[in-house]
């Protein structure tokens, strides 16, 4: 996602992102996203915070375009978004490499319904799968014709479903 994995799919979508930073070859992205939100002048900011946005929404919906993009941070403060993403990804989420899989097991007897977008560029749906296997009693439902997001419609509507069907237990 961050180092062009993603590019794969959406090679123009990040180039443009990585044009928009003064050393679009430096690495680790995340920490150097963090770094140029933390310590740039307020215009530079948001300009870096506004190619993430844009970049992170391209990839997360698999039917938007530039203008309705650009139509969501007419509302939404970019940077708040930007800073708060890139400093989880600088800190891999807080986890060990493979640690999710590996404590997957503890959600035994817990309601699990893992939902997924069957094109989902930035967390494919093998990584579900996989999940799902390791927790006993969970569901996965793969969202047909969805990516990332979850306004996509298939998953609101799988994720509405699911919340119904959870109060109804209740």
């Amino acid at each position: 996602f961050y180092h062009g994995g993603a590019a794969a799919f959406f090679p123009d979508i990040y180039e443009r992102f990585l044009a928009e930073l003064p050393d679009p070859e430096r690495r680790p992205l995340p920490a150097y996203l963090y770094e140029l939100i933390q310590t740039s002048e307020p215009p530079e900011r948001e300009r870096y915070c506004l190619a993430w946005g844009r970049y992170e929404i391209r990839m997360a919906a698999l039917n938007i375009s530039d203008e309705a993009v650009d139509r969501i941070f007419e509302t939404e403060e970019p940077c708040t978004f930007a800073l708060f993403e890139n400093y989880y990804m600088t800190h891999g989420c807080f986890l060990e490499e493979g640690q999710l899989l590996e404590n997957a097991g503890l959600l035994a007897g817990i309601p699990t319904y893992i939902v997924n977008g069957r094109y989902d560029a930035i967390c494919p749906p093998r990584a579900a799968y996989e999940l799902q296997k390791r927790i006993p009693g969970s569901k996965l439902i793969i969202a047909e014709g969805s990516g990332h997001w979850m306004g996509e419609p298939e998953i609101e509507k799988t994720l509405l479903r699911i919340f119904r069907e959870l109060g109804d237990e209740r």
